[in-house]
């Protein structure tokens, strides 16, 4: 399990992050969902927190969410952008090549 997300996501999982995916069960609340979403759940979870990043809400609303940018390439950000789009749009601004 640590080489796939090691060879994906390029983070070093710890034996508690190991065992946080092993221990992911098959339940949400009142609405059970597949082991592997769970799971998937759980090792974006991690991700998250290697990040730094935080989440107020665990689904999508479809709601436009501002996006601001200033500096160089900021014109790049303005406008609608899909949020599939962001990321590239970030490394270009950075010339980091994410492929």
């Amino acid at each position: 399990m640590k080489e796939v997300v090691k060879q994906y996501t390029k983070l070093d999982l710890t034996d508690e992050e190991v065992q946080r995916i092993k221990d992911a069960k098959q339940s949400n609340g009142d609405q059970p969902i597949k082991d592997s979403d769970y799971v998937a759940y759980t090792i974006s979870n991690i991700i998250s927190e290697h990040a730094l990043i935080g989440w107020t809400n665990k689904g999508h609303t479809g709601t436009d969410v501002p996006l601001y940018a200033y500096g160089k390439g900021a014109q790049s950000f303005s406008g609608l952008k899909q949020n599939i789009d962001i990321a590239n749009l970030i490394a270009k601004a950075m010339n980091v090549n994410l492929k």
